[in-house]
């Protein structure tokens, strides 16, 4: 995963819409795949943003082939209520 990578920590800005306060989902691999899908605090979920919501949260890409997982990796990442969306740290 290659956004958010892992341990990074944003902050919301209490001053913007949190519908534009996302983090776009990115990942690469060197596995031949047909079908991938991300998970969200243990959840299937459509699309590749994330809302910034407080807390800490988990990441997993599940990629598949014929309809088989053939690799998971996931990525932790936390949000704090801040006064502007930054990436405050990332490792």
């Amino acid at each position: 995963i290659t956004s958010p990578l892992d341990g990074s920590e944003y902050e919301l800005n209490p001053n913007k819409d949190k519908k534009v306060q996302q983090i776009a989902l990115k990942f690469s691999s060197n596995l031949s795949y047909d079908a991938y899908y991300w998970m969200s605090d243990g959840k299937k979920i459509s699309g590749s943003f994330l809302p910034l919501v407080p807390g800490n949260h988990s990441v997993e890409i599940v990629l598949e082939k014929e309809g088989k997982t053939i690799d998971r990796i996931s990525s932790a990442y936390t949000v704090k209520e801040g006064t502007n969306i930054s990436l405050v740290n990332e490792r």
